[in-house]
């Protein structure tokens, strides 16, 4: 997978998550909560397969009794990297995640995400989870901003340790636009360097659309917990044109999309290519 390797303590573990879970979801996945296309024309997205020169991976997607995902699993490999992966939802009586808990392949300990919602206002505020790399320990904060519509326009990302009398600071803001169908249009990762300076921009992605249905639309603030925020969008990416500002380029890449749709609008199958590369990934859905 692309990957941003930021030389900032803090940043490494956290764009390099993003990118790796961004573009793995951008190679098949998608938006709505129901769904018909691949075996079947069943209302629920149940796997996508893909495969290609380097692409050779399966994600399954579990649901509750209201048809709420619950469970996430990736099986397989991407650019030769394991990227096996198990997430949970857990969910409250009324549907609200409560955490999520992840396990990637290789790594003995699992992960576990609090979220914490406003029930008054109806929408998830943050997240908190503890990270350990290469022998640094952290509280990774997230803090979701809205704008009028319900739509999240930023995230801001603050690390801190207690242990050590490391206060919070912010590491890293996420900014995303929309077009207005409500797609998540543009995404830039900034920070500032020095810390308390000016914000600079890392990396800038952005995604075109189809206007057919998305298999797995979420709320605006399940996609960012999930940590892909076009899960959110009504319509299929056709586009993900990444810029690595940071390193000047040299992780840049482009991936253009074409799909087949069943009876119900939402894609039987498609098909990505890599710029550089040429690489070319087919993906299936399967639906129940």
């Amino acid at each position: 997978m692309n990957k941003i390797i930021i030389p900032a303590i803090g940043l490494l573990f956290f764009l390099a998550s993003c990118q790796k879970e961004v573009s793995v979801d951008l190679g098949g996945s998608g938006g709505n909560g129901g769904g018909g296309g691949g075996a079947t024309n069943g209302d629920l997205l149940s796997k996508i397969t893909a495969a290609g020169a380097s692409e050779n991976y399966t994600v399954e997607y579990t649901y509750d009794a209201s048809k709420r995902v619950i469970r996430i699993v990736y099986t397989g490999t991407s650019s030769g990297q394991n990227i096996g992966n198990d997430t949970r939802v857990v969910r409250n009586a009324a549907g609200i995640i409560t955490q999520t808990i992840e396990k990637n392949a290789g790594v003995p300990d699992s992960s576990i995400t609090i979220v914490n919602y406003n029930a008054a206002s109806g929408r998830y505020e943050s997240k908190i989870m503890e990270i350990t790399t290469q022998g640094f320990s952290a509280i990774d904060s997230s803090v979701f901003v809205y704008d009028g519509t319900g739509k999240i326009v930023q995230v801001d990302e603050y690390l801190s340790n207690p242990g050590i009398g490391l206060d919070p600071f912010l590491a890293a803001k996420t900014v995303y636009t929309y077009d207005a169908a409500g797609n998540n249009v543009t995404f830039k990762i900034l920070s500032a360097d020095p810390l308390g300076g000016p914000d600079e921009v890392l990396a800038e992605t952005t995604i075109g659309y189809d206007t057919k249905v998305n298999p797995l639309i979420l709320s605006a603030g399940e996609a960012v917990i999930l940590g892909d925020p076009s899960m959110a969008s009504p319509n299929n990416p056709t586009k993900y044109d990444y810029k690595d500002v940071a390193n000047a380029g040299t992780s840049s890449f482009l991936l253009d999309f074409t799909y087949t749709y069943n009876t119900k609008n939402k894609p039987a199958t498609s098909s990505y290519t890599q710029t550089p590369g040429g690489g070319v990934t087919n993906n299936t859905y399967t639906y129940k």
